[in-house]
């Protein structure tokens, strides 16, 4: 996560992260042009295990539309992967979209 991110923990312990883009990078699989607003959503927090596709999810916010989109719908999910690379820190970056629209985790 960037340098200037703002982190907030709700009541339930589940954690949003924001952090802006002056471009989005491509490894969130949404084609947006310009500045974007990212937010990562830890779905239980401090607790493990802490890795994007398994408790962290991505959205950014598409400026010039106002609309939140999540990471992964222009891409078709393609670094969502039960095999992690461990020298790849983006796997999983990617895999909301895949969640929300198989509505579980499936890989």
């Amino acid at each position: 996560m960037g340098i200037n991110s703002v982190a907030i923990r709700l009541e339930d312990g589940m954690t949003v992260t924001f952090d802006v883009f002056s471009s989005p990078k491509s490894e969130f699989g949404v084609d947006i042009k310009g500045p974007v607003l990212v937010f990562f959503v830890d779905v239980n927090g401090e607790k493990n295990p802490n890795q994007f596709g398994r408790d962290i999810f991505s959205f950014l916010l598409d400026v010039e539309h106002n609309t939140v989109l999540p990471a992964g719908r222009d891409n078709d999910s393609a670094r969502c992967t039960q095999s992690a690379d461990a020298s790849y820190d983006y796997t999983g970056i990617d895999c909301a979209a895949k969640v929300l629209r198989e509505d579980k985790i499936s890989y």
